[in-house]
């Protein structure tokens, strides 16, 4: 006897498509990196982002920073990046060869990056490619100097020191070319200090001064393209009494007979717009062992108050409990540049396609980029202010709490419309609401609609079999 196969009742389906979609609880952008023991191959990282930047302005461009905006704030909501930037590191041609990269915190889903490209012909395109997401990079980053950079605090007693001034400055020169620059300077028509380096006849050369005498040493190419500590140090004395020293080790000696620094009523500067083919990783001010400053650049130091093309002003904050904070102006001139940012991939994943920032759809995204596994987050939508801070709580990523959120508001939507119109239709479609407002609004990716849209569509198909059966 043949027994008769028992049509699955709507009941049934519904009870297996909601566990069906309980699994969906798991999400592959919850992909916290993994520690590694070392940050030397592309696999130690667990992100790319891919910066392609176009030359429109009729010349070759050489150590050109090239602006973009960065969502960093949805990058580190969601665990993707280090909350200081330091686990980036910016390529250019390969792995290997790590560019100057400077990250500035604006507090908001448009971080200013400036990317030093370090050659980009006429009417070419070069591509750069910071990968993210190793906490053994530790990226020590500096500011650029190009002969269009200032930082400056008005004049303030805080810095006339007279006497016993210690000045340490890590930098690192890209290019040995003679030319004058100051480093740092509080100085003026000769009074005062200041650290520089000297064009002598063709020849680069570091200078310190104290009001007219002055202390020259000749700089080893040999120490370009390196991190090198310069130290400033002035101790009046019968003897030498100025003092330069590189890596702790003192180079030049000199006796400028000087009692005590004058010091004149200006500002202190670094760069004043002179200094070129150097970056600067930190600057601190001593006097005796009394620390009056420390400006190390990073990017929760630096905040930006101005972008309008050419000139970006904003403050690079003190890290010493003495809160004398320095204004930056840039002239960075960005006209005929044109850079596109790609979205954010999984290393392993082939590079997205990378379009105009203008070719948008109805929803805001890049047509062409990867959007499919990278959506930012609208930090405007209603909900995220209270979500975003309840997932920092609890320890984990935006992307997996927003998701365990939005799973449970859909098995409560669903639910629902079960019991009051007994429609997998109409219970799958109520179930889809959540995660559409959540898709939209960049709080899980677009993928996670898609396969529930699949599952939607798998499961109307399974009805109404059981429905003709």
């Amino acid at each position: 006897m043949i027994s008769k196969i028992k049509t699955p009742n709507k009941l049934g389906l519904a009870i297996a498509l909601i566990f069906a979609s309980m699994l969906m609880i798991y999400n592959p952008d919850y992909n916290n990196c993994v520690a590694h023991a070392s940050d030397n191959n592309i696999s130690d990282f667990c992100y790319r982002l891919d910066v392609s930047v176009t030359n429109n302005t009729g010349s070759d461009l050489t150590d050109k920073p090239v602006r973009v905006e960065i969502p960093t704030l949805s990058y580190i909501n969601n665990k993707q990046l280090d909350a200081r930037s330091w686990d980036i590191k910016p390529t250019l041609g390969g792995f290997g060869n790590e560019i100057d990269l400077l990250t500035i915190n604006t507090n908001n889903n448009q971080s200013p990056f400036y990317i030093t490209f370090e050659s980009i012909p006429k009417d070419e395109t070069r591509i750069a490619r910071l990968y993210l997401g190793n906490n053994e990079q530790k990226r020590n980053q500096g500011i650029i100097f190009t002969g269009n950079e200032n930082l400056n605090h008005a004049y303030d007693s805080h810095f006339a020191i007279t006497d016993n001034l210690k000045i340490d400055v890590e930098l690192e020169v890209l290019d040995s070319t003679a030319h004058t620059g100051d480093i740092i300077k509080l100085f003026d028509t000769n009074q005062g200090y200041r650290l520089s380096f000297l064009d002598d006849s063709g020849t680069l050369k570091l200078r310190a001064e104290v009001n007219g005498d002055a202390c020259n040493y000749t700089w080893n190419t040999s120490w370009d393209n390196t991190n090198k500590l310069i130290t400033y140090r002035f101790l009046a004395d019968t003897g030498n009494d100025l003092f330069i020293d590189v890596d702790g080790v003192n180079v030049m000696s000199c006796d400028t007979d000087e009692s005590a620094i004058t010091i004149p009523t200006t500002t202190l500067d670094i760069g004043n717009n002179t200094l070129k083919n150097t970056i600067i990783r930190d600057i601190k001010i001593f006097e005796g062992t009394n620390e009056k400053a420390d400006y190390g650049f990073d990017f929760n130091t630096l905040s930006e108050t101005s972008k309008t093309n050419p000139n970006y002003s904003g403050m690079a904050n003190d890290y010493s409990s003495n809160n004398k904070h320095l204004t930056y102006t840039f002239n960075r001139d960005q006209s005929n540049i044109n850079a596109s940012v790609g979205g954010l991939v999984f290393t392993s994943t082939g590079a997205s396609a990378l379009l105009d920032t203008q070719n948008i759809d109805i929803i805001s995204g890049k047509f062409g980029g990867n959007d499919i596994y990278n959506n930012t987050a609208n930090t405007n939508a209603f909900g995220y202010d209270l979500l975003s801070s309840a997932m920092n709580n609890m320890g984990i990523s935006n992307s997996l709490g927003f998701t365990i959120f939005f799973t449970g508001f859909a098995l409560i939507f669903g639910l629902g419309a079960f019991v009051y119109t007994k429609s997998i239709t109409i219970t799958m479609f109520s179930m889809a609401l959540p995660y559409s407002y959540a898709s939209i609004n960049g709080f899980i990716p677009y993928w996670w609609l898609i396969i529930f849209l699949l599952v939607m569509v798998t499961s109307y198909g399974a009805t109404k079999w059981s429905e003709s059966s």
